[in-house]
């Protein structure tokens, strides 16, 4: 189903059309840094979540692939200087953190609920975009992927409450 070329709309198509270009970058760049996070992790439990979500996050990447060919649209990297920055910061983090401590774990855990409220946004956003447009089978994806992003936020929340009393015992 390409996207309507009705000139009222266009303005709306190109917001569009550059937020699906940059989500596509985000999950592709999150897949590509998760490893050495995962690597720097301490907490079974965190390692297992961030694992789980690499998984997630290249489901994502192939379905931002699927919305790609619903719209008929070329996926091509956008690149998010939010996200960006987020992994500087991260990276920052990282350097300034014990090796192995628990610290370290819920500092991680504080950038990846910064990254994930980000696309919850983001795909929030895009969710309303696509209504309009009528593309309801993108609308279904989207919707999926924002549910999931949702509940990855969640666990991670739990661990975080459960490493921030080990700290302060």
């Amino acid at each position: 189903m390409p996207l309507t070329k009705d000139k009222k709309k266009l303005p709306l198509i190109q917001i569009f059309t550059e937020g699906i270009h940059q989500l596509y970058w985000i999950e592709k760049h999150t897949a590509d840094i998760m490893p050495d996070m995962i690597e720097g992790v301490t907490s079974k439990e965190l390692r297992n979540a961030l694992s789980d979500y690499l998984d997630l996050t290249r489901i994502h990447v192939s379905r931002l692939n699927e919305i790609f060919g619903l719209i008929r649209e070329k996926s091509r990297d956008m690149k998010c200087r939010s996200i960006t920055s987020m992994l500087k910061e991260a990276e920052s983090i990282v350097g300034q953190t014990e090796d192995g401590s628990s610290i370290r774990d819920v500092a991680l855990i504080m950038i990846n609920r910064k990254m994930i409220h980000y696309q919850i946004s983001y795909y929030g956003n895009m969710l309303l975009f696509a209504r309009p447009l009528s593309l309801w089978e993108v609308y279904g994806l989207l919707n999926i992927t924002l549910n999931e992003e949702r509940e990855a936020k969640d666990r991670l929340s739990d661990i975080l409450s459960h490493l921030n009393y080990e700290i302060y015992v």
